[in-house]
């Protein structure tokens, strides 16, 4: 049989020629021999045999960075123990709590008994969906590291972490963002007013809608009615359509007389919309640019995410 069991071998001891150590000639394993026959001789255990099997447990254990002994019965298993309390070590995985501010970039993480180590996977959960750009995460005062995008391999980006968990793994340098989000949403509210008539729209964008026109703004909440427009403009030269026409959900008012229950934008021109209500009749032509003229313009911008 291979393995550890030692080889017999044709020994003549005393005139008498026997195998040596007399394994059982059918499993090639030790044997205590037949009690009831003479001729079936229980196995001898050589001191090579004793010698091998206590080196490799030795070598186990020394594997497993304890150190052997010839008087603990038990050493082997505090060294397997040992080794899977250091490999499944509770104290480096669980749920943690970040409330650093959108706008600061060095997020700190609260984390019970967290010890940091390569590989280990940690949920963070974030009050404020952050507005930083190149932000990094320091957990229990372990040291700050970059926050990186699983799916780009770079730096996460300004809006990648939102008010909500996320989950991370440390690579040994950086923290590696597993769930990051594609774009924070928002709710886009406006009101054009002439007299008694009014017009309520409703749209909600991602960030791509308006960072192009207002990069300085992480958040968008001083949006000016100049710079919603240039980002109404923009986001209108991206529709593949002919007339550059969208319609817009969310809807509500009254309008010379009319109830406004469906609403349609076409972008005439850099400054001007034009509304189409109820999607029939004449489609008003307004002038969104001047906040003084009538009909009367406002913005208000919220975050969904």
């Amino acid at each position: 049989m291979p393995g550890m069991y030692p080889d017999d071998q044709l020994l003549e001891i005393f005139g008498e020629r026997v195998m040596y150590p007399g394994l059982d000639p059918e499993t090639h394993k030790f044997t205590d021999g037949d009690f009831s026959d003479p001729l079936k001789k229980p196995s001898h255990i050589p001191a090579e045999t004793f010698n091998l099997i206590l080196d490799n447990l030795s070598e186990l254990i020394v594997f497993l960075e304890e150190v052997p002994n010839n008087t603990e019965p038990d050493q082997l298993k505090k060294a397997i123990t040992g080794a899977l309390e250091k490999k499944l070590d509770k104290k480096a995985m669980g749920y943690g709590t970040c409330t650093t501010s959108a706008s600061t970039a060095d997020k700190v993480g609260t984390l019970a008994d967290y010890v940091r180590n390569p590989g280990v996977i940690v949920g963070i959960e974030f009050s404020n969906a952050n507005t930083a750009a190149n932000p990094t995460l320091n957990v229990n005062e372990t040291g700050a590291a970059a926050i990186i995008d699983s799916r780009t391999g770079a730096a996460a980006t300004a809006r990648t972490i939102g008010n909500r968990i996320h989950f991370f793994q440390f690579d040994g340098t950086n923290w590696v963002l597993i769930n990051p989000i594609d774009e924070n949403r928002y709710y886009v509210s406006f009101k054009i007013t002439d007299g008694l008539d009014y017009i309520s729209l409703g749209l909600i964008v991602n960030d791509s809608f308006f960072e192009n026109e207002i990069s300085g703004d992480a958040t968008f909440s001083n949006i000016t009615n100049a710079q919603f427009i240039a980002a109404m403009k923009t986001y209108f030269a991206t529709l593949n359509t002919a007339r550059k026409t969208v319609t817009i959900g969310g809807v509500g008012g009254q309008w010379q007389g009319n109830v406004i229950n469906h609403i349609s934008l076409m972008m005439v021109d850099s400054t001007t919309f034009r509304i189409f209500l109820n999607t029939t009749g004449t489609p008003y032509t307004f002038d969104l640019t001047d906040s003084t003229n009538t009909p009367q313009f406002a913005v208000n911008v919220s975050m969904l995410n």
